[in-house]
């Protein structure tokens, strides 16, 4: 439940459960989710047959593993996961509901402009992955009628791409202060507070970037870490939550910024931990290529920290240029250095507001849209 679907999934079943809705969480990848039962389906597609993951025959299991359990509704969070359900029969079509997280046919967008661009090298699983992905989600679009989605972005996108209106839910966070502030959530042996964590990482006087996300051309690390050879030498980029062999070409295609200290990677953290990483920042900035939202911007402000993000994507809807942080186009490393150096003149944690994103407010919409849905309108003209 690391990933950012899995966080919404996660967050919004507790909210649905304390509304007093009945959740089943399917496919869940951890039990840790507020006394919501999680079941997997896909575990006999392994080894070699784990690439039938990306094909419809994915609804045979998902038959299997649901039985004769009955539903009001059947809430998927991807069009991909939608498709079991539907050809299943598992519920009527017009109580499957699909929450749009984004859309796999703009990741291969912008797939295919860095391998033509030399940027990334062409991956045939990749390809196929991101293909099956998005010839799934054509088949519930022509087949679904009841669409959310998580951002004005997404909101958007999916009108452009498919001709379909979907209801804005958007996502939302927990603040720190409601987890007790950064101290508590720091595992055991970890030193708290800015100023600490610093003196750890052999960052005392430098001026700290802070990226955090996984699958790091799509969040547009490379272009950031060429932006910091643009930068004033005090300026240090702290990028967390990478695995190795994500860095290694990065590092290989920018040595220079990573022997000269100007790149301190730090590998997969857990969430808990991220509140000291934030605190300790003077920007956030992850300029991604595709990204339907961001919740870890929102964990950035949250602390004070003034954030960068691209335009064109579902940062335009936590960001306001020029107020608690900029936008920039996508891979301009000039227009990214300048944003960082501008936000670094921000006054030290300043206090943004984030209070719009609320997990509470989210369900709360939600549980309407279950109504409409169970009522028979569907989410059809809803706003």
């Amino acid at each position: 439940m690391n990933s950012g679907v899995g966080r919404v999934v996660a967050q919004l079943s507790a909210e649905l459960r304390s509304l007093g809705a009945d959740v089943d969480l399917m496919f869940g990848s951890s039990a840790g989710n507020g006394g919501v039962k999680v079941a997997t389906y896909l575990d006999l597609l392994r080894g070699p047959l784990k690439v039938l993951r990306h094909t419809s025959l994915t609804s045979i299991p998902f038959s299997l593993r649901i039985g004769k359990a009955e539903y009001d509704i059947i809430h998927s969070h991807t069009p991909e996961s939608a498709l079991d359900p539907m050809l299943s029969g598992a519920v009527d079509r017009t109580r499957l509901l699909v929450h749009l997280h984004g859309h796999d046919k703009l990741v291969h967008d912008e797939w295919c402009r860095e391998v033509a661009g030399g940027k990334l090298p062409y991956d045939a699983m990749t390809d196929f992955y991101l293909r099956a992905s998005i010839g799934k989600a054509k088949r519930v679009f022509a087949g679904c009628t009841n669409f959310t989605a998580i951002s004005k972005s997404v909101v958007a996108e999916t009108e452009r791409e498919y001709g379909v209106s979907p209801v804005l839910i958007r996502n939302g966070f927990i603040p720190a202060a409601a987890c007790g502030g950064p101290s508590s959530s720091v595992p055991k042996g970890m030193k708290t507070g800015a100023a600490a964590l610093r003196k750890e990482l052999g960052l005392e006087g430098r001026r700290v970037v802070l990226f955090v996300g996984t699958n790091a051309w799509r969040k547009g690390l490379p272009y950031l870490v060429e932006a910091m050879g643009l930068l004033p030498s005090d300026f240090v980029l702290v990028a967390v939550g990478l695995r190795p062999h994500e860095f290694e070409p990065i590092s290989r295609r920018f040595p220079q910024a990573f022997r000269g200290g100007r790149v301190v990677p730090i590998p997969e953290t857990p969430n808990a931990s991220l509140s000291s990483y934030y605190s300790m920042a003077d920007v956030f900035c992850m300029p991604s290529l595709y990204e339907p939202f961001g919740l870890v911007y929102l964990e950035a402000l949250d602390s004070g920290v003034p954030c960068v993000g691209s335009l064109g994507t579902g940062a335009q809807d936590i960001i306001a240029d020029g107020k608690n942080g900029f936008l920039v186009e996508k891979r301009n490393v000039v227009q990214l250095a300048s944003a960082i150096e501008k936000a670094a003149g921000f006054t030290r944690k300043t206090k943004f507001d984030t209070g719009e994103f609320r997990w509470g407010k989210s369900a709360k919409k939600l549980m309407r849209v279950y109504d409409s849905i169970v009522s028979g309108n569907g989410t059809n003209g809803m706003a």
